[in-house]
């Protein structure tokens, strides 16, 4: 075995992301997402110092763009080092775990029309769009660099209803051909609880069908309150959220792309105000936080 050079060594905190991305973000300890902690030397050998003493648990991966993603290993809590049993955590920490990155396998598609034409511009988005590539004139598109086990993506161009394809990732994988049907036309109306049109509220999707965070679409609404989107799924359940500045946010919102308008009622946002003191003195506390 050679060793890997400049592989990607990256780290992630269970329970620190934002499931949405949307709602204000708590403190926490970590990040919000992975983090690009260091890079391997010409030995292949890495080190960081990323780690509190108190922590809820870690995972680390190596990437590498010769390679498939690897799990290095992870823990699901703080330990004593002589709590942890033979392993590669154990290996981890005595700096003598060994991780062999595997050489990825490539999928390559064409993502065509209901007439078999090319749909240029369509995009191809794995699950929680940890990687979306974009189709070329001939509606051609490459997946590199994958592990063996399930791939899930969705397709989606304009005018089109987006498609979703799951299957298992093996050698040799022969091309496949997605073919996209006309989009449903979904239409909504945003009001406040007095129903006046809410303009600037932004709708966005969660989930179609069974597929949860499995498409990014989000549009705000006009001076009237109203967005149409031509691209929705037909005849699924869509779930969707609203928010928009001076309203609370709104989810769990149920319909269809029917055609017809449905209205979005979003409720104004309870102001609270305070002031903090110390509790010895009485004196005003100038710097704090308040989180909800």
């Amino acid at each position: 075995n050679r060793p890997v050079v400049n592989g990607e060594i990256w780290i992630s905190f269970p329970g620190t992301g934002d499931s949405t991305g949307r709602l204000p973000p708590r403190e926490r300890l970590g990040f919000v997402g992975p983090a690009l902690a260091t890079r391997s030397d010409r030995d292949g050998r890495w080190g960081c110092t990323l780690l509190s003493p108190v922590h809820d648990g870690f995972h680390v991966d190596a990437k590498h763009p010769d390679f498939s993603q690897t799990s290095i290993t992870g823990s699901d809590a703080r330990r004593l080092e002589d709590e942890i049993p033979e392993g590669p955590l154990r290996d981890l920490w005595a700096g003598t775990l060994v991780t062999v990155m595997q050489q990825g396998f490539t999928l390559a598609g064409r993502v065509v029309d209901e007439a078999g034409q090319p749909i240029h511009g369509a995009k191809v988005a794995k699950r929680l769009r940890t990687e979306v590539v974009v189709t070329d004139t001939e509606g051609r598109f490459k997946f590199q660099m994958l592990k063996t086990g399930t791939l899930g993506f969705t397709v989606s161009a304009e005018g089109f209803a987006p498609a979703w394809r799951q299957l298992e990732v093996t050698e040799p994988m022969p091309p496949m051909e997605v073919q996209l049907r006309p989009g449903a036309v979904l239409r909504l109306r945003t009001v406040d609880e007095n129903g006046v049109q809410a303009s600037g509220v932004t709708v966005g999707l969660e989930e179609w069908g069974d597929h949860r965070h499995a498409l990014d679409w989000k549009a705000e609404s006009g001076l009237d309150g109203r967005i149409v989107w031509t691209s929705a799924p037909p005849g699924d359940r869509l779930e969707l959220y609203a928010t928009g500045t001076g309203f609370c946010f709104t989810r769990g919102i149920y319909l269809e792309a029917d055609g017809q308008e449905h209205t979005i009622t979003l409720r104004h946002q309870l102001v609270v105000s305070g002031r903090v003191v110390d509790a010895d003195s009485g004196e005003p506390v100038s710097e704090f936080n308040a989180i909800p």
